[in-house]
C-alpha cells in the first residue's frame, strides 16, 4: 500500500514539473502576440538593478476615465482586468479597466494585473512582467523608448518574447 502511494506521488510530482516546464511552450503556441511601448521619457521608466531591468510600460498608467469602477475604492494589490486594443501604429493601448473579467474581441486582449498606485489623474497597475532578465535587454540602451513584444495566453499568463529599441519615427 505504501509503495503504491509512493509511486502515485512520484508520478504526480513528475506531471506537475512537466506542466511547469511546458507552460512556456503552451504560451508560445496559444498566446496572442501584442506589442506595447515604454516611453522612457520619465526617469522612473527604467530601473537597472544587477541582473534585470525593470520597466514601467505605458499601459501601466491608466487614466481615471477608462475605469468601469470608481478607482478611489480600489485596494492595493486588488486584482483588476485591463482591456487593450491595437492603435493605428500597431501598439496596444488601454481601452478599459475593471475589477470584473471582460470579453475581448479578436483585435483586443485582456491582461490581468494588480492595482498598485493612485496618482493625481491616473492609477497604476502592475502586470507582473515588468522585470526583464539581462540576457533579454543587454542590446538596448536605457532611457530610450522601448517596444516590448508579449505573448498573452488565453488563460491570462503572459511572457516577454522580445525587447527592442523604438524607432524615433514610430513613437506614438
Amino acid at each position: 500500500m505504501r509503495r503504491t502511494i509512493f509511486y502515485l506521488l512520484l508520478i504526480l510530482q513528475l506531471l506537475v514539473i512537466s506542466a511547469i516546464g511546458l507552460q512556456y511552450y503552451l504560451i508560445e503556441s496559444f498566446g496572442k502576440e501584442i506589442t506595447i511601448t515604454v516611453s522612457g521619457e520619465d526617469r522612473g521608466s527604467f530601473v537597472d538593478y544587477k541582473d534585470r531591468l525593470t520597466v514601467y510600460p505605458d499601459i501601466q498608467t491608466i487614466p481615471e476615465d477608462t475605469w468601469d469602477v470608481d478607482p478611489e475604492n480600489l485596494s492595493y494589490q486588488e486584482k483588476v482586468y485591463v482591456l487593450l486594443a491595437e492603435n493605428e501604429d500597431g501598439y496596444y493601448n488601454v481601452q478599459k479597466a475593471s475589477t470584473k473579467k471582460m470579453k475581448a474581441s479578436e483585435d483586443q486582449v485582456v491582461l490581468p494585473g494588480k492595482y498598485s498606485y493612485q496618482g493625481p489623474y491616473n492609477h497604476d497597475v502592475d502586470y507582473n512582467f515588468e522585470k526583464i532578465p539581462k540576457e533579454r535587454h543587454k542590446h538596448v540602451s536605457e532611457r530610450k523608448p522601448l517596444v516590448l513584444t508579449l505573448k498573452v495566453a488565453p488563460w491570462g499568463q503572459k511572457r516577454i518574447v522580445e525587447v527592442e529599441q523604438m524607432e524615433s519615427s514610430n513613437k506614438n
